[in-house]
């Protein structure tokens, strides 16, 4: 990633048994012109509209559902982000809290709501699970009961 700064090539040095110091690898480095890249910064992936109402919260932060509840009542959802060579990778999974198991996922490369709202249908599919009447289904994107 053109990342080497005097520690990692000091490191990668050491490995044939050169005898140098980090030092010295910076002092040349330096009457070179070469400098270390830092790392990537860290990215805010959301971004939220502060026009947008808060949904209630049903679970009260209740998560531990597999002894109050049946299967099938409460799913959740979360995206996460995978760092690839070509970008990043959205991922959206649905979950269902009392038997932990995935019952929905898709992958985008953007974060936006069609990628929940993809992730849901693909658990509601033809082949995907029904919740049962009256649960909760908690998603980032929209609040569905």
């Amino acid at each position: 990633r053109k990342r080497f700064g005097a520690p990692r090539i000091m490191r990668v040095l050491r490995r044939p048994c050169v005898r140098v110091s980090t030092k010295r690898i910076a002092r040349l480095m330096q009457a070179d012109g070469l400098q270390g890249r830092p790392p990537r910064r860290f990215v805010i992936t959301t971004q939220r509209n502060p026009a947008d109402r808060f949904a209630p919260n049903l679970l009260h932060r209740d998560f531990n559902v597999r002894a109050t509840r049946p299967l099938n009542t409460v799913w959740v959802s979360d995206v996460t982000f995978i760092p690839t060579r070509m970008g990043w990778l959205y991922l959206a999974i649905v979950l269902d809290l009392a038997s932990r198991r995935v019952v929905g996922w898709a992958t985008s490369a953007h974060n936006d709501t069609a990628l929940v709202l993809e992730a849901l249908q693909r658990a509601l599919g033809p082949c995907g699970s029904r919740p049962q009447a009256g649960g909760i289904i908690r998603t980032n994107a929209a609040l569905y009961q």
